[in-house]
């Protein structure tokens, strides 16, 4: 279930929005009959880690207001998306843009990247195939590429290699990252977000004030990443 149904589906069970430790335990319970105390205990901390509940006082919980981060998706993004999946239908792949980071920063992105992350089975003949008709377009830059070309564009296609296990979610039947995906490449893109590593903490901030993060898949997807200690003190201040 995503966040928000699990929201709907625990409200619906207690009938309201605020409960005791007792009302989440047995709403659990309910689902899963033969769990232990101590398995069902862990999935309460589980449930506040994900953004579904917020414990706002010693055996009280309380839905989180917080929402999902749902970003608009662009026509074009949405025609890229449809002529990769027509051409490649087998192929994994995600697409966004940098101007997302434009929610959450303080200093606005004029400069849009495009970014389709495909699996490296498959990134090659994507990149040809969409190269025909689009001729800003670039295969995992260097930061040369970027000083000598992209940097000089206002907007250019970047194919890069999709990161396996990457947290994804559908928006308008268009394969996107997570909330929780894009803070981790922030700390990871050095180059494709270079512009954005002056707003590294003004965006974590904003993120967690207005938005749902589960940070166990963040953690997960960081630690993918290789850089987890990094991300790891900006994901305790989201639980203090």
């Amino acid at each position: 279930m995503t966040i928000n149904q699990q929201k709907k589906s625990l409200s619906s069970f207690t009938g309201k929005n605020i409960f005791s430790s007792k009302e989440v335990f047995d709403f659990i319970k309910e689902q899963s009959p033969d769990l232990k105390k101590s398995t069902i205990n862990w999935k309460i901390y589980k449930l506040v880690n994900e953004g579904v509940l917020q414990h706002i006082s010693r055996g009280v919980y309380a839905i989180s207001a917080k929402k999902e981060y749902t970003p608009e998706i662009p026509l074009a993004l949405k025609i890229l998306s449809n002529k990769i999946k027509n051409q490649f239908p087998n192929s994994n792949f995600c697409i966004w843009e940098t101007k997302y980071f434009n929610h959450f920063s303080v200093h606005q992105l004029f400069k849009n990247l495009i970014i389709i992350e495909v699996e490296k089975d498959s990134i090659e003949s994507v990149f040809f195939s969409l190269k025909v008709k689009n001729k800003k377009i670039f295969l995992n830059p260097d930061r040369k590429i970027f000083d000598n070309y992209i940097n000089y564009e206002q907007e250019v296609i970047i194919i890069k290699t999709l990161i396996s296990e990457s947290p994804l979610r559908i928006i308008d039947d268009v394969p996107t990252p997570t909330l929780e995906k894009g803070l981790v490449d922030l700390m990871g893109e050095k180059i494709i977000l270079a512009s954005l590593q002056g707003e590294i903490e003004n965006i974590y901030a904003e993120a967690n004030n207005r938005y749902s993060i589960n940070t166990n898949r963040l953690r997960r997807y960081a630690l993918r990443r290789g850089i987890l200690e990094k991300v790891e003190p900006y994901i305790q201040q989201f639980t203090t």
